[in-house]
């Protein structure tokens, strides 16, 4: 499942998502597995940790680690700019 990272997000907010699914996870909330299975066909045989559920969230917003959805989420409006120049220049 890919969603697309809505604009007005902090980083904050994810953090957050994050954690309920950990909750769900470990409730045993069918969706959350079926999100968790998506990603990692070992998903429901060990105690779900904080990182996997950040794996998950990160995953699912399409980029490759928690740590790169981080980093994206705090970026500046500058940042991101200079990234996508960078990246578009001849």
């Amino acid at each position: 499942m890919s969603r697309s990272l809505p604009s007005q997000r902090n980083f904050e907010d994810i953090r957050k998502e994050a954690r309920e699914l950990l909750h769900d996870l470990r409730r045993r909330d069918a969706a959350a597995l079926r999100r968790h299975y998506s990603l990692d066909c070992e998903a429901g045989k060990f105690l779900a940790r904080l990182a996997d559920a950040q794996f998950i969230v990160a995953r699912e917003y399409g980029y490759r680690s928690w740590l790169k959805l981080k980093q994206r989420l705090e970026a500046s409006p500058q940042d991101i700019s200079k990234s996508v120049s960078t990246i578009l220049a001849p």
